[in-house]
């Protein structure tokens, strides 16, 4: 079906420039900014009590929009070789991490039409809709970068979180041998000092909780500066991964034309 297919490439934007698609996807993109700068306005009283027929409207314009998409991405998702079989492909695609955050996007409005809540956690419920922003992934080529960077580079943070985990630990226990028996009160235990360590390391230092003897800061020092190292570590595995991928798609066209090899 042509208008099938139409709708499909209109609601996944490729890297050829149409102008009926950029335009419909710049209005999808600027909706959800603006349903974002709409939730934060709501949090301030003065302002929902001033336009709160306003911030109704909008939000029912938003849904329906939102709503109107989501069905048709179900229905033209089988356009995509992934999700090419009607059944188990939509199944499949209803799973998949950009639908759940279209479906989580509009599911809180109709949830409170139909379901009777608390007001405490209706109020907490309907923060979700700010998901609405992660729904830009799919309309920014380069938040795509970013994402296959931590895809391809997902090994390689894993273990510097790990080598981070292992330095908050012995350095929580040591922290405690140190410090325990002066400052019983703050260093009672090492799940307390844990709290110290990611401070010191994250290099933010509240200063709620600090050494006083001179071995405690001694030490406090020395992981204060392993704690930049461990900062600039996924920094730098992340630089990498951008460099890589620039990388691949400057391959991927001509240097001269711009035009795709």
């Amino acid at each position: 079906m042509k208008i099938k297919k139409f709708i499909y490439h209109l609601l996944e934007p490729s890297e050829i420039d149409v102008p009926h698609e950029r335009l419909f996807n710049l209005f999808l993109v600027a909706l959800i900014i603006l349903n974002v700068i709409a939730e934060i306005l709501e949090t301030v009283e003065g302002i929902k009590n001033q336009y709160y027929y306003f911030f109704v409207v909008f939000e029912i314009f938003s849904v329906a929009v939102f709503t109107i998409e989501y069905v048709l991405r179900i229905w033209t998702i089988t356009n995509d070789k992934i999700y090419s079989k009607p059944f188990t492909g939509r199944i499949k695609y209803f799973f998949s991490f950009f639908a759940l955050v279209d479906l989580f996007s509009i599911l809180p409005f109709y949830l409170v039409l139909f379901l009777p809540f608390d007001l405490r956690f209706l109020r907490l419920f309907r923060l979700i809709r700010i998901v609405r922003v992660l729904k830009l992934g799919r309309y920014s080529e380069s938040l795509k970068k970013f994402g296959r960077v931590f895809k391809n580079k997902k090994e390689d943070l894993f273990v510097s979180l790990l080598v981070v985990l292992f330095l908050v630990v012995l350095s929580s226990s040591i922290i405690y041998i140190v410090e325990n028996e002066a400052q019983p009160d703050k260093y009672s235990n090492i799940p307390d000092c844990i709290y110290w360590s990611f401070i010191t390391l994250t290099t933010v230092g509240y200063g709620d909780m600090y050494p006083i003897t001179p071995l405690g800061k001694l030490f406090t020092i020395v992981i204060a500066i392993l704690g930049l190292g461990m900062i600039a570590l996924p920094t730098a595995i992340i630089s990498t991964g951008f460099n890589e991928e620039l990388t691949k798609h400057r391959k991927k066209f001509c240097p001269h034309c711009g035009k795709e090899l």
